[in-house]
């Protein structure tokens, strides 16, 4: 599982000063709160800094062994545990707040902090919004929006995951990123985890012709339905949750064309908001 990340700024507002920043991949309860120690000494220095905690997925490895584990933030306890945390100890925005005050409309207020979910997995109707809404926490999720219209869709991170954790193959296999052993359970995990690291640093159109070769390769199981449904989404937005557009395919978006980058933000929200 992804360790905690020193905070990033991904955006600055020119009106208000605003810069926020990305605390990625709270995991367990001691990663937790290590996040909270370091947003606490942040809060010391006064500065107009927004910290947001992005996390995944919500649940047990053991119960969902075809996705890929590092997208785990928390077990439903611990999410429950953090939630508790954030509504008692900080001001949590929504993502109306945040608007109001990227457009210098509202201060920011003190203790603030946003959480945002990515890519839209099942588990977080099951696991996470439940939390959230006992404790009357906003959060955003930012959706891929190719996939919850499309039961067939998998993203390429799960499809490998799965197809190595599932192959039957021992043989070496000849890949794009060099040829990978597959003979004890340690090897396929390695090899999954260096073809993963080979996509990101890889043009789209060639990474996902790879994937596709690789996966066929090793006829592993491949997972289905981990992407909540138009009709879920749209219930929890009814419920009160923020929905965002998140790319419509979810590329490694500085692997793509200008064109095909486009193409797949400004579609993403036209999907989200038609």
């Amino acid at each position: 599982m992804a360790p905690i990340a020193t905070p990033l700024a991904v955006s600055t507002s020119p009106r208000s000063g605003l810069r926020t920043r990305a605390v990625a991949g709270v995991v367990r309860s001691a990663a937790f709160a290590r996040a909270m120690a370091l947003l606490d000494s942040l809060d010391r220095t006064r500065a107009p800094v927004l910290p947001v905690l992005m996390y995944h997925r919500i649940g047990f490895e053991e119960r969902t062994p075809e996705l890929d584990p590092s997208l785990l933030s928390a077990t439903p306890a611990e999410f429950a545990r953090q939630v508790k945390h954030l509504a008692s100890e900080r001001r949590v925005l929504s993502l109306d707040d945040l608007l109001e005050v990227r457009r210098g409309r509202m201060a920011l207020p003190p203790r603030s902090v946003v959480v945002t979910f990515d890519d839209g997995y099942r588990d977080f109707q099951e696991h996470a919004w439940p939390a959230l809404r006992r404790h009357g926490v906003p959060a955003t999720l930012f959706v891929p929006t190719a996939y919850p219209g499309d039961p067939q869709r998998t993203f390429w991170w799960d499809r490998l995951h799965a197809a190595f954790a599932t192959t039957a193959r021992r043989a070496p296999l000849s890949t794009a990123a060099g040829t990978l052993a597959l003979r004890s359970a340690d090897e396929r995990r390695l090899a999954a985890r260096t073809l993963r690291d080979w996509v990101k640093r890889t043009t789209h159109d060639e990474a996902m012709a790879e994937v596709d070769h690789v996966t066929a390769a090793l006829s592993g199981r491949l997972p289905l339905r981990c992407v909540l449904t138009w009709a879920e989404l749209r219930e929890l937005a009814r419920d009160g949750l923020d929905l965002a557009p998140h790319t419509r395919t979810h590329p490694m978006i500085d692997q793509v064309t200008l064109e095909q980058a486009e193409q797949e933000i400004l579609g993403s929200v036209s999907d989200l908001h038609p």
